[in-house]
Order: C-alpha cells, then structure tokens, then sequence
C-alpha cells in the first residue's frame, strides 16, 4: 500500500512535471533515508518506458550537511548527471538547496537536463497534492514574477522591522526576463521548456530574483526560519550597507550566521530575493516557497545567472512581508494585492 502511494507520486511529479519520455535517460540521486523515494521514481520512469538509473550520494549528503557548504560534485558522478535527460533528487530538503545553487549544478542544467528536486515526507503529499493545485501555484508564480520587474526599486518591509530597499538584476540569463535565474520555481515551469531547467517538486512555488550587486540598503529582521540553522526561537537583525550585511545582532542563531558569513569569499553579499507562491505546501518541507513569506539570502547568485560567486548560500525568511515595486504594493502583511 505505501509503495502504491508513492508511486502516486513519482508519477505526479514525473508525468505532470517533467514530462517524461519514452527513451529517456533519468539519473535518481537519493540518500539512504530516501530509497524507497527513488526507488518509486525509478518505477514509474520504467513504466514511462524511460532508462532509469539509481545513484546513492548518501556520502556527499552527509559531508555537505555537517560543513554547510555549497558542493562539488565527484568527477563520476556529474559526468553522469551532465548525460541525463532527467535528473531526480530524492535528498534532504537542506542538501537539496545547498544543490540548487552549487556550481555543478548549473554546468548539469547548462547541459541540457531538467532538474526536479523532490520534497520530503512524499507518502503524505502524495496523497493530498493535485494537477489542478500545481495549476495554480504555477499562475500565482506567473504573477509575482511579472509584478517584480528588474531595474526597479524594490521595498520589503515587515511588522518586525524589516525595512530594505534593493534592485533586481537587470542583465537577461537565457531566454528568460532580466534578473531571473535559471529555474524560478513552478512546478509546470517544464512546460515552457524541456531543456536546461529545474524545479522544486510537487507543490512547491517561488519568485525567485538576483540582486542588483550594491544595491540592497536597510534592516532585514530574520524570523521563522534560516537556511542551515532551522526553525527559530530569536529573531535576528541584520544592517546592510550597499549590498553587505556590516552588522548581526540577535542571540544563538545571529552567533550561528556570523561565523558562517565570516572567512569566504562574498559570503556577506545579499543576493536574492524570494517571493513564496504556494498555497498547499508543507511549511516544514519548503517553507521558501510559502505564501506569505519572502527570504533574503546571503552569499552566491552565480549558479542562478546572478553576478555573485560564493561558496554559500544562506536563505533568510521574514513572515507576512509588505513588497512595494516603485511604491507600488504587490503585497500587504503576507497578502497578495494584484
């Protein structure tokens, strides 16, 4: 019955997402906790009349959890990757966004692969998610993405102080809008192309937009969550000064983000902004992507087509954001105003 159940969703998320096809090469990089996972894709991929192939990087996972850090692929195994059609990620959520935004993976999406990155607990969401929920999801993303236009001035601010004014990048990445990375996330973003894309799955949404390089001013007051740390008990304050953050203030978790921005490269540069636009997803699963909220994050943009090379990337949320674009309100204490 369980394995019933995730089949369900691989398929949800192979068929209605990334489309996959007869002939087609599919890599499934899991981690030992999450073999079944994989195991359910490579089932439905057979099925589909595609070439699956299995792949553990329980190591790799281990390694990049423990130093927090962007990885590198082993030569082998992005060889592999570089030759999909489809790669699945049956990982943790936290390795699977440290993935995201490595260097090695934009080398596997610039070669051609479409990338789904699968949320955790799928026996529950693969019950509950539908066509019709990604349907949506995939407007609202439309929406915000239209409403965050490059080159403008943005304002996020919040009941808890927040108050930053910052750019969106205003350079084109692809065929894609200025100042939008390579794999803004939707799940029927697929649909638009099939190659060279990817893709939190299945319900997961977000407007995701690189920063104008020196443009960020202000006060981010961190709530909720932060990308390697987890869940908060404090918030924590952060003064940024044409586009680095100069000071933290706050208790355990600030102490935690100061020794991560200090001693790399661009560690303290702001680089994103992002927008959550789903309505169905697990908060504990990919509280980016929740609608309501918005992160900040600190560290690389590179592998998203921004202008920032980091060896971190650190997501720093803020709960019911007011967004302004040229003053113009696209959302209101966590509503959308569109």
């Amino acid at each position: 019955m369980a394995f019933a159940v995730l089949f369900k969703g691989a398929k949800l998320c192979l068929e209605n997402c990334l489309l996959v096809k007869e002939g087609e090469a599919v890599s499934i990089i899991y981690n030992i906790d999450r073999r079944y996972d994989a195991e359910s894709f490579a089932a439905v991929a057979r099925n589909a009349g595609a070439d699956p192939l299995l792949i553990d990087i329980t190591p790799l996972v281990q390694k990049t959890l423990v130093s927090k850090l962007l990885p590198a692929l082993p030569k082998n195994l992005l060889s592999s990757l570089k030759d999909s059609d489809i790669v699945v990620n049956c990982t943790p959520l936290e390795f699977a966004w440290y993935f995201a935004h490595c260097k090695d993976r934009k080398k596997i999406t610039d070669a051609g692969a479409r990338i789904g990155d699968i949320m955790e607990k799928m026996i529950q969401w693969s019950e509950k998610v539908t066509v019709e929920d990604l349907a949506k999801i995939h407007e609202t993303t439309k929406k915000v993405d239209d409403a965050l236009v490059p080159g403008k001035s943005i304002r996020i601010t919040s009941q808890r102080g927040t108050d930053l004014s910052l750019v969106i990048w205003n350079k084109a990445y692809g065929k894609g809008k200025g100042g939008r990375p390579d794999f803004y996330c939707s799940p029927l973003r697929f649909t638009q192309r099939l190659k060279g894309m990817r893709a939190d799955l299945p319900d997961y949404g977000e407007s995701s937009n690189n920063v104008e390089v020196g443009t960020a001013n202000g006060k981010i007051v961190i709530e909720w969550y932060l990308l390697g740390w987890g869940f908060m008990k404090n918030t924590v304050e952060l003064t940024v000064k044409d586009g680095r953050v100069i000071d933290i203030k706050g208790a355990e978790e600030a102490e935690w983000l100061k020794k991560q921005i200090q001693g790399g490269s661009n560690r303290d540069m702001i680089a994103e902004l992002g927008v959550g636009t789903s309505h169905t997803i697990d908060p504990e699963l990919g509280p980016c992507a929740v609608l309501g909220t918005a992160h900040i994050a600190v560290g690389e943009n590179f592998a998203m087509g921004g202008q920032i090379e980091s060896d971190i990337h650190i997501d720093c949320f803020i709960r019911n954001p007011t967004i302004e674009v040229e003053g113009r309100k696209i959302m209101e204490n966590g509503k959308l105003v569109l």
